[in-house]
């Protein structure tokens, strides 16, 4: 009897130290997975990689938030293109998922004939960036099918919904990026950029041949390049003049018989005007008669809609994040200004918009500097807690993160990361934006571990003397350790 209490109590005793230790030996089992990686990742950092160049890391694991590592996470620092992410959370998050960036025809006249406008068409856009040609024209398709024959009025160009400010500024006016963008309007045909191809003629002193892939019959065209059997040291210059009342394209130059056409890009700086030229270009190849002028005005506030094209948000967001759009970044922002503080969209309204989310996700205003959406301008200022901050909180949002993730480009499959971790545990599985400046390089997303635990990460290099890709190959390292890490048999060696 007395051996059996005897066992009894020693059980008990086992028991009561297992439950008193436990705790302690499992934040002990977590400092020392935390250390390894610490250890393994800090190797990592030698003397070139350190020398100059400021360095911000920081890992944490999605579902508990414990720290794997971090090293100057409270810097500030350019975060490049990696701004993209809190674009597109913000839009995503804001817009909602179901949003779409609508272009609209529509009228003022109240007839409702139905083969005739008497009044006036007017194409208003609300931000798409994507819109294209094609899209106008089968805009212009439909409006033939449903019996439209002649518009007696004006063809007018309304991109009222943003601002007409062209330039990524801060609030006192400075341009602060090196990365010149295209115009930015609410009315965007092409990415506001003009093609014009130029190809030899056949024949020694004629005229070279010129091509607009979208419209042309509105141009005035100054051609000056003629076709010579020589050869030829110099391109052609092509160069676009916009006016209030349409744009003229000047060449000058030589071509050599044979030589192979030549495509010139062009920035259009009258993105309303040329949006509505090319809507009556191809509303007259349908067979609609045009009777008033190609002008850039504003809808009444009271118009029937005839036809409308619609781009989803996240279709937006995915080609914005794996392309690293700038100019749909900006464009987004300005959507967001003009939802969130009312038409007309600006640069202000959409920093304001993005702070006030920021402040949803539980991030401080002293971590973050905004200056646009894209990280064009040096001026952003974002610190790796900020960013894994932000990630952490996307994947709270069970609405919105399958969507969100699903924008971001994949190592060794697709945009930006398409040839990067090719061949590792780190291809197919870390998703994640990338970021490019003049000394600067980032990159921050997500990552699965050997054991299947999401990891969320942020890196940034700024100040880099020359050259970027050691400091890329750095992040490549880094993302492949957080895909083979196991928390059951990772020793740090």
């Amino acid at each position: 009897m007395g051996d059996m209490r005897s066992r009894l109590r020693f059980s008990t005793l086992i028991c009561c130290t297992l439950l008193f230790f436990t705790p302690i030996a499992l934040r002990a089992a977590e400092r020392n997975v935390s250390y390894s990686l610490q250890r393994v990742i800090d190797k990592l950092f030698t003397r070139k990689i350190t020398a100059r160049a400021s360095t911000a890391v920081k890992v944490v694991s999605a579902e508990t938030g414990e720290v794997l590592y971090e090293r100057n996470a409270s810097a500030l620092l350019t975060p490049a293109s990696t701004m993209k992410l809190i674009s597109s959370a913000t839009a995503l998050a804001t817009l909602g998922r179901d949003y779409s960036f609508r272009t609209v025809i529509s009228t003022d006249d109240t007839t409702h004939d139905p083969n005739i406008i008497h009044g006036n068409l007017y194409l208003q856009g609300y931000g798409d960036p994507y819109l294209t040609s094609t899209d106008l024209k089968n805009l212009a398709a439909y409006l033939s099918k449903q019996g439209l024959r002649e518009v007696q009025g004006d063809v007018e160009g309304d991109e009222s919904f943003f601002d007409h400010a062209s330039a990524c500024v801060d609030q006192n006016g400075n341009d602060h990026s090196s990365i010149r963008l295209p115009h930015l309007s609410a009315l965007t045909v092409d990415l506001n950029l003009l093609t014009v191809i130029l190809a030899p003629s056949k024949r020694k002193g004629a005229k070279a041949k010129v091509e607009f892939p979208a419209g042309g019959s509105f141009f005035k065209v100054a051609n000056q390049c003629v076709t010579v059997n020589e050869r030829v040291r110099y391109r052609p210059y092509v160069k676009a003049v916009w006016t209030e009342s349409g744009c003229s394209i000047v060449i000058s130059g030589k071509m050599a018989i044979g030589s192979r056409p030549r495509r010139y890009t062009l920035p259009v700086k009258s993105p309303a005007w040329y949006a509505a030229a090319l809507l009556r270009e191809y509303l007259q190849s349908e067979g609609i008669s045009i009777l008033g002028r190609t002008r850039v005005g504003t809808a009444p506030s009271r118009v029937r809609q005839l036809a409308e094209n619609r781009a989803p948000i996240l279709d937006v967001c995915r080609w914005m994040n794996k392309d690293s759009d700038n100019f749909a970044a900006e464009m987004v922002l300005r959507s967001l200004g003009a939802k969130s503080g009312g038409p007309p969209g600006t640069l202000e309204k959409g920093v304001e918009a993005i702070d006030k989310f920021l402040d949803q996700a539980g991030i401080a205003r002293t971590s973050h500097r905004i200056h646009d959406a894209s990280g064009i301008s040096h001026q952003n200022a974002v610190s790796a807690d900020a960013f894994v901050t932000l990630l952490r909180y996307m994947c709270t949002r069970r609405d919105l993160f399958e969507a969100f993730y699903s924008t971001l480009p994949s190592a060794g499959v697709d945009g930006t990361l398409r040839g990067r971790m090719t061949g590792t545990e780190a291809a197919g599985n870390l998703r994640a934006k990338t970021g490019t400046l003049n000394g600067v390089t980032s990159l921050a997303g997500y990552v699965k571990s050997a054991d299947d635990e999401l990891l969320i990460f942020s890196i940034t290099s700024q100040d880099i003397p020359s050259g970027k890709k050691r400091y890329k190959s750095l992040q490549d390292k880094i993302g492949v350790i957080l895909a083979n890490f196991s928390r059951d048999r990772f020793s740090g060696d």
